[in-house]
C-alpha cells in the first residue's frame, strides 16, 4: 500500500512537470511528445485509483 501512494505521488508530481513543460515549449513535436506523455501519466494515475 505504501509503495503504491509513494508511486502516486511521483506520478503526480512528473504530470505536473510535464503540464509545466507545456506552456514553455514552442516546438510542436516536443509539444506532441509531452501531450503523449500527460496522457499516459493520467492513465497510470487512473489505473491506480
Amino acid at each position: 500500500m505504501v509503495f503504491i501512494l509513494i508511486k502516486k505521488d511521483i506520478i503526480s508530481s512528473e504530470l505536473d512537470a510535464c503540464e509545466n513543460l507545456l506552456k514553455c515549449t514552442a516546438d510542436e513535436s516536443d509539444r506532441q511528445a509531452i501531450e503523449f506523455e500527460v496522457i499516459e501519466l493520467k492513465m497510470a494515475l487512473d489505473l491506480m485509483s
